[in-house]
């Protein structure tokens, strides 16, 4: 009796082994993904000097309405960055497990297109891939 025990001690050994591995490589792959994620991107009005924000600039806006709404931009931009600065990683970690539970319904094809899809097509700023 003392033999049969020893097989299942030893399976059940084995599975939770290979959880706790799993569960450590993923552990540490969040973590070098985040150590190693790119940093921001520059700050659109540092890349264009006489840009307002895409949006505004295709309005044709005069020089004078430029100057002012550098104006209010610059006013704004601290309190866009600390929204940023909490939105990002919630919504990066909202967009993985999404990635995730997407990818389960896949077949590997469709796994194969979707990863094409993502090197070809720029993240979103602040999100890694």
């Amino acid at each position: 009796m003392k033999s049969e025990r020893q097989p299942s001690s030893r399976l059940w050994l084995a599975v939770l082994t290979l959880v706790a591995v799993f569960a450590l490589g993923v552990v540490a792959g969040l973590g070098l993904a985040y150590t190693f994620r790119p940093p921001p991107p520059p700050d659109y009005l540092a890349r264009e000097p006489d840009g307002v924000l895409p949006p505004f600039d295709r309005l044709g806006l005069s020089a004078a309405q430029k100057a002012q709404a550098r104006t209010i931009v610059q006013r704004h931009a601290a309190a866009m960055e600390d929204a940023l600065h909490v939105a990002f990683p919630k919504m990066r970690a909202v967009r993985l497990q999404l990635d995730a539970d997407m990818r389960t319904i896949l077949t590997p094809e469709q796994n194969k297109q979707l990863d094409a899809f993502l090197a070809t097509n720029p993240p979103m700023p602040g999100e890694p891939r």
